[in-house]
């Protein structure tokens, strides 16, 4: 929270997850990307737009906010792989700024 540049993004209380990425939205996403690379931690945009494709193009609607969120959308490692000690350490080079 309060990190300039980063949001949370926010779920129903009735979604189900599987917990295996976290998702926030991020402004200069690439720099952060590859600032967490060059720490070892692997990073990046799972959910890219999928209704760019052919296969979707008669189903296409207007979907509000979907340039906003493929253009700020990136994913952090989590689960049960992911030790209490790597949390910090991801959470204090992100607090660091990129």
């Amino acid at each position: 929270n309060n990190i300039p540049g980063l949001k949370q993004v926010t779920r129903s209380s009735d979604d189900y997850s599987t917990y295996w990425a976290y998702c926030i939205l991020v402004e200069n996403r690439d720099k952060l990307i590859e600032k967490l690379e060059r720490e070892g931690i692997a990073s990046g945009q799972i959910h890219p737009r999928n209704d760019v494709y052919s296969m979707f193009e008669e189903s296409k609607k207007h979907l509000p906010g979907i340039d906003y969120f493929s253009k700020h959308e990136m994913c952090l490692p989590c689960g049960w792989w992911v030790t209490d000690e790597e949390i910090v350490r991801i959470s204090n080079i992100i607090k660091s700024g990129w």
